[in-house]
């Protein structure tokens, strides 16, 4: 877990920092902690995911293509059992996937996260409610007529 932690900090940098830890060739490792029934690897790995996708739009497509959605959306089918904490995490990251390209947008229409975004918009957490908002609002802003 500390390494971990170790990743996310320099994942949290600048866009050169971020690919260092790309260059690394753990993410798929990462990816594979968020199926663990371990909630603190499972919020490091979101962590470290999250802070990925705020580089650049090839960084982000790295980590779309590692198959993070998927195991998203299968996490958050049951997100009503999940931390609190955690959903928020999930729904962060998805957020900052709705933020990027049309087609990293059209990732998340295809793995259906819309209507799980939807829902968590009436979530009673705040902080969930305000990153599915988030999420919504930067479909909108970023995604093309045709989406």
């Amino acid at each position: 877990v500390d390494a971990m932690w170790s990743l996310s900090y320099i994942a949290d940098g600048d866009e050169s920092d971020i690919q260092e830890v790309i260059d690394i060739g753990v993410l798929p490792d990462v990816v594979q902690y968020l199926h663990y029934q371990e909630a603190r690897l499972q919020k490091v790995a979101l962590r470290v995911i999250g802070n990925i996708i705020t580089g650049t739009d090839e960084q982000t497509d790295y980590v779309l293509n590692s198959g993070v959605l998927p195991s998203l959306k299968r996490l958050l089918s049951t997100h009503q059992n999940l931390d609190r904490t955690l959903v928020k995490e999930m729904i962060w990251v998805i957020s900052n996937v709705c933020a990027g390209t049309p087609k990293q947008i059209e990732l998340v229409l295809h793995f259906h996260l819309v209507p799980i975004i939807l829902e968590l918009m009436n979530d009673d957490a705040p902080g969930i409610k305000k990153e599915a908002c988030w999420a919504m609002l930067n479909i909108t802003e970023s995604s093309e007529v045709k989406q």
